[in-house]
């Protein structure tokens, strides 16, 4: 039985919240030196050993050097202050400097420890990390901007695909995944959300930008941080997630250190032009500021002011330290969404806001003073109003729920859209998708019935025709069995018995489908045909193995309902039968350097290529993205079926595992929401920890590194773990992919050697 910890403890949430209003005031509250000789403020690690994240030196060098509010700290602060303030000993004197610049530690008397020292308080432990700042705007935002500086150094033209791939990314959801902006390298006004997306897709447009083994390493590198991003941000951790988090952070820290050591001294990098006209700007502003007046400015886009710096990589952070102490604060006072700066953050916008209504003059302040005044004084006439107004003419719910939300679905009860089935099989005769390119008799022929139809086709001898699927599906539907696909097939006597009314398909352009999530919340994922968001994922079909996938992927080509009656059945009466018709992905093998699983369209001559899905058995909708690597190939001539995307089917694609948390627990398993989990192979979801941590300080045995080299040794191999996924529903009902071969592709093993010096 495995504990979850989702919600802070009751005990210094108070001092969460006061720490977490802003990053820099960490330092003060624990009265040490801002950018010191030992910059934490939770122990006396220096600058020079940061390097070592998740190594055993580092873990053991946390505990034996933690800061504490002991009588000797104070000792040393009240000797300090006794010499400035009595023996008038100046600041910054050696004198002075060998009581407290060794230990980083300031002359403030901490009022924490003054008032709660003698309860056995230490004001240490109530420090919390700050994902925002330390992760998402610091460590992250420092790894993606120096890969743009690698991408400049090897080929500026390089960028220019990157920011071409990163536009035909699609969002995800309502807000999981934004639209990207125009140039993605430029990173003008991003915020912590939007470094979050571009870590979640940047795999598939980086990968093959560079030549190996740099590609893959620095792809393995960006896996790594999004393993460690999305686990450090679960709103429900058990002890297994915890442990997987302490795993992620040293392999995390494993890869930065090969990535500092052997990748980046391998490119010459500078600014970016970007970086290098934002110093010319603020170099110019500044020597504008100190002419005398009348002289006149120095343009800020000068070239003589916009020469590029060489810029290199250093781990010498406090931001990097942070990341070990991620496990032990979560265990202490809960899931980081719990003291996030997040909550406070967006109060930013509405001073943002006031001042543009101000006259952007010295009396904006008061003027935005005012305003507040005024919305207060607003909202409590408001409130006084509502107070005494009868419940008939209050303000209702904007969007009330309509439907039962223990629904597994939602689809419009009525559709405004219908289309003929005859017209619809005579007006893609020769698409692949329809199976059709034989049935020329058929033109311009008008059906009133299913069975006229039927009749008047003639099947080919190796493939269904989506007639002859459709019919099937309702058939299964109506009667209560399970519809396999391929593997449900009955005879043409059977299917004259059934009859759809008016012979008409109710076309839906939009389908909500809810679910449980990982943390027992509902979700709900909105797909829309006007809008390219239409890939789904459902429970695979087969026994699960090692070697096998757990899900099949498709894309809906239509939503539908029709009204239908199974003539066999006395007494029965038209009902109403809702599916999807999907198009499916095969599941390749798994890994390429981008350490992703990695689909492609079947083949659309295949049997198996097209079919029906009823909408309740869809688990979630799927954020898969192109290959771009791969380039396009285009199955069959362009504009020989409507279902192809424009410009041409991709080679491959890549499912984004870590598209959210939700999504994550269901390839990882283990989510408590989910249900039907079933055991799948670690390895496949490159989430392999390091096998062991060697007794030397940066020395990490790495398992499971993804793209190394041929040739190079591999260390022992790790035993692989045994991760679960799940579906909110029983098995699919679509036939089995091509390409669910088992994947004879072994991961090599690396050496994370980081002896290298770190400038500061």
């Amino acid at each position: 039985m495995h504990s979850a910890i989702s919600v802070p403890t009751v005990s210094s949430v108070g001092f969460i919240r006061a720490s977490s209003l802003i990053q820099q005031t960490i330092p003060k509250m624990a009265t040490i030196c801002n950018g010191g000789k030992c910059p934490s403020p939770k122990s006396l690690i220096e600058k020079q050993d940061i390097a070592q994240l998740g190594t055993k030196d580092d873990r053991d060098r946390r505990i034996s050097t933690a800061r504490r509010d002991d009588e000797d700290r104070r000792a040393r602060v009240n000797k300090g202050r006794d010499m400035v303030y009595n023996q008038h000993v100046p600041l910054g004197s050696k004198k002075l400097d060998e009581v407290l610049k060794a230990r980083s530690e300031v002359l403030t008397a901490n009022a924490f420890s003054e008032r709660l020292c003698a309860l056995g308080f230490d004001y240490h432990d109530m420090l919390v990390n700050d994902f925002l700042h330390e992760w998402e705007i610091g460590n992250l935002m420092g790894l993606l901007k120096h890969i743009i500086r690698i991408l400049y150094a090897h080929d500026p033209d390089l960028v220019i695909i990157f920011n071409e791939r990163f536009r035909l990314i699609l969002p995800f959801a309502r807000d999981t995944i934004r639209k990207f902006v125009h140039n993605v390298s430029d990173m003008k006004n991003f915020a912590g959300r939007d470094y979050k997306d571009v870590l979640q897709c940047i795999i598939p447009v980086f990968y093959g930008l560079l030549p190996e083994p740099h590609n893959s390493e620095i792809c393995t590198l960006l896996l790594a941080a999004l393993e460690f991003h999305t686990l450090a941000k679960l709103r429900l951790h058990t002890d297994d997630t915890l442990a997987d988090l302490d795993g992620a952070i040293v392999k995390y820290g494993c890869l930065i250190r090969r990535f500092a050591t052997y990748t980046c001294p391998a490119f010459s990098t500078k600014d970016t032009p970007k970086e290098a006209e934002a110093k010319a700007r603020k170099r110019a502003k500044k020597e504008r500021a100190t002419k005398e007046a009348g002289t006149a400015a120095i343009p800020a886009n000068s070239t003589s002011t916009t020469t590029s710096n060489s810029r290199g990589f250093s781990l010498a952070q406090y931001k990097l330290y942070a990341l070990g102490y991620y496990p032990a604060t979560i265990r202490s006072f809960g899931t980081t969404e719990g003291y996030s700066v997040l909550r406070g953050e967006p109060e930013h916008r509405t001073a943002k806001t006031l001042y543009k209504m101000t006259s952007k003059t010295s009396s904006s302040t008061k003027q935005m003073t005012a305003m507040e005044t005024i919305e207060h004084h607003l909202n409590r006439i408001n409130d006084a109003i509502n107070a005494i107004l009868p419940p008939a003419l209050k303000k209702q719910p904007r969007n009330p729920i309509h439907h039962d939300p223990s629904a597994r679905y939602e689809m419009a009860i009525d559709a405004q859209e219908k289309i003929e089935l005859a017209a619809f099989l005579s007006g893609h005769i020769n698409d692949p998708a329809v199976h059709m390119s034989h049935m020329s008799s058929i033109r311009g022929y008008r059906y009133s019935t299913t069975t006229t139809i039927a009749r008047s086709l003639k099947p080919l001898p190796y493939l269904q025709m989506f007639w002859e699927k459709l019919i099937d599906f309702h058939i299964a539907e109506l009667r209560g069995k399970e519809y396999n696909g391929e593997d449900t097939v009955y005879s043409n006597e059977e299917r004259y018995k059934i009859q759809i009314k008016g012979n008409f398909l109710h076309v839906h352009p939009r389908l909500r489908l809810n679910y449980t999530s990982y943390d027992v919340r509902r979700g709900q994922d909105a797909l829309n045909l006007r809008s390219n968001r239409h890939d789904i994922f459902v429970p695979s079909g087969e026994k699960q193995t090692k070697t096998s996938h757990p899900f099949w992927y498709a894309r809906i080509l239509g939503i539908f309902h029709t009204f239908a009656l199974d003539l066999s059945q006395p007494g029965a009466s038209f009902k109403r039968v809702e599916f999807l018709w999907v198009r499916w992905f095969g599941n390749e093998k798994y890994r390429d350097g981008a350490g992703l699983a990695r689909v492609a369209f079947m083949d659309p001559m295949a049997a198996g290529s097209f079919g029906f899905v009823s909408p309740r058995k869809v688990i979630r909708a799927s954020h898969i993205n192109p290959a771009f690597h791969y380039g396009r190939d285009p199955q069959w001539p362009s504009g020989t079926t409507f279902v192809e995307e424009e410009g041409g089917d991709w080679t491959y694609y890549y499912v984004n595992h870590h598209v959210d948390r939700d999504m994550y627990m269901r390839y990882r398993g283990g989510g408590i929401g989910h249900q039907n989990t079933c055991d799948i192979q670690s390895e496949k979801l490159a989430a392999a920890v390091p096998a062991e941590i060697s007794d030397g300080a940066h020395d990490v045995e790495m398992a499971g590194t993804i793209g190394e080299e041929p040739g190079e040794e591999p260390a022992a191999a790790a035993e692989d773990e045994g991760l679960d996924t799940d579906s909110d529903d029983g098995s699919h009902n679509g036939r089995p992919l091509e390409g669910d071969e088992d994947d004879n592709s072994t991961a090599s093993e690396s050496e994370c050697d980081s002896d290298v010096d770190f400038d500061v």
